[in-house]
């Protein structure tokens, strides 16, 4: 007997109904982009093109580290930022290089909490061809200031009082000036802390109503050169980080602390790895007599590389132990001789291009 198809059946209207089954496909997937977050531009896409380009358009005589390349890139996709960089470390590259290569019209804000400190920084940026502006009580009666602010300045200096004024509320609202901003940089961020109280610079303690006016668009970057956690955490929340996609860097000085025993520098390292985030503990690593030959050249070959920032040794990284960069040699107790002191301190700053701090703490 032959089998025919089964008639499909019918509603009670009389159309015919569908069977259950597999949804049809969307007509496009939904963007996986965070939001926020934007492409480099193709001459940016790059480690070494954006380097190349930071050299170009500041005039640099030297290489950009890598770490400030990669916070650059960062920031101009978009991301939230916290660095800490000891003084020196080339900050300031980073202000500039967001004012330089964050595009035509484009403007970067940086708060910052001292006058003086706003006009040298104005005066570096205008040496390499910014067009940098100080906006403070002594300058907001400035011919053709605000104008400049509004359509050509490509760097700012305020201080957190000037940010949060009736002045610069009127300009939050403007959706053009908005648009103009690649980042709002926070300079010395540990001020946030240190001078945010109620009675003194309250308004520290308050800049992350800004981001009522910047919206998602508008990456936050706080920087200093020290912050323990406490210091982090003020500074997390009084700029309001955790709301947008995050990156931060953590550039830690190289440094070679000598102690008289073994048995110190492994209390060292261990106590310095507990004030460390997981990520960074491995940069702490020993280097003594009682370490096999493998071992002392894996530790000084990394200390070498930058790959170990902290060395906790004895005096067997002495003689013919020739780093080139080391930025801090600190003893820990009293050497058994003047000798020794000139020994260990003289393993910083070989280079003569590294600004050497040596320590003898008793």
């Amino acid at each position: 007997m032959q089998s025919r198809p089964a008639t499909p059946p019918r509603s009670r209207s009389g159309q015919t109904q569908r069977s259950p089954g597999t949804p049809r496909r969307r007509k496009a997937p939904a963007s996986q982009r965070l939001r926020g977050i934007k492409p480099l531009p193709r001459h940016l896409s790059t480690h070494e093109k954006t380097s190349a380009q930071l050299v170009s358009k500041l005039q640099l005589d030297y290489i950009p580290d890598s770490w400030q390349v990669a916070l650059v890139m960062r920031i101009l996709q978009g991301y939230d930022s916290i660095f800490c960089a000891g003084t020196g470390y080339g900050k300031s590259l980073i202000f500039q290089g967001l004012a330089v290569l964050g595009g035509s019209k484009k403007l970067v804000v940086v708060i910052s909490p001292l006058k003086a400190l706003e006009y040298d920084q104005v005066l570096q940026a205008t040496a390499k061809g910014i067009k940098a502006l100080a906006i403070n009580e002594d300058t907001t009666g400035a011919a053709g200031l605000w104008k400049d602010l509004r359509t050509d300045a490509q760097l700012a200096y305020i201080s957190p009082e000037m940010a949060r004024s009736d002045s610069f509320t009127k300009l939050w609202k403007d959706p053009k000036f908005r648009g103009r901003l690649t980042a709002m940089v926070t300079d010395e961020a540990h001020c946030v802390d240190e001078w945010g109280g109620d009675e003194f610079r309250p308004d520290y303690r308050k800049l992350d109503s800004l981001r009522n006016f910047t919206g998602q668009e508008v990456p936050f970057v706080a920087c200093t050169a020290t912050a323990a956690t406490s210091t982090f955490e003020v500074i997390w929340d009084s700029l309001g980080f955790g709301h947008r996609p995050f990156w931060g860097i953590d550039a830690i000085d190289k440094c070679l602390f000598y102690f008289n025993s073994e048995a110190e520098c492994r209390l060292a390292v261990r106590t310095l790895r507990k004030c460390l985030p997981a990520h960074l503990r491995d940069c702490v690593q020993p280097f003594s007599s009682n370490l096999s030959e493998e071992a002392k050249t894996r530790s000084w070959e990394g200390f070498s590389n930058g790959h170990i920032r902290i060395l906790c040794a004895t005096d067997a990284a002495g003689m013919g132990c020739n780093v080139p960069d080391v930025r801090y040699s600190v003893i820990f107790g009293c050497p058994k001789s003047l000798a020794t002191v000139a020994q260990r301190w003289g393993r910083a700053g070989r280079d003569r291009l590294t600004k050497a701090t040596c320590i003898l703490l008793v």
